[in-house]
């Protein structure tokens, strides 16, 4: 599958986020590196939140560094801005 969001692009971020759902596309610290990422939340499993990006044959996700936790998570993508042409929710 091609990534919903690429490298440019402009995105507008729910900071207070009071849930969590099967899908949302996430910006996060990894624990290890602290890198950013912006990965699809795929599975919710008590305080386990498990993410992979889009294109799962290049993506770097909880297959590799495990699942994060709800502290890690700096908010939800609510919609792309950049490029005009892509201003929409991201699905």
């Amino acid at each position: 599958m091609a990534p919903t969001l690429k490298n440019g692009y402009k995105i507008l971020l729910l900071k207070h986020i009071t849930t969590i759902n099967q899908g949302d596309i996430v910006v996060f610290r990894e624990a290890y590196t602290n890198n950013y990422f912006i990965k699809r939340v795929v599975t919710l499993n008590n305080a386990n939140i498990y993410v992979e990006g889009d294109n799962s044959v290049e993506s770097l996700d909880s297959r590799h560094f495990g699942s994060i936790t709800k502290n890690q998570i700096l908010g939800k993508v609510l919609v792309v801005l950049w490029p005009p042409k892509k201003l929409a929710k991201p699905h």
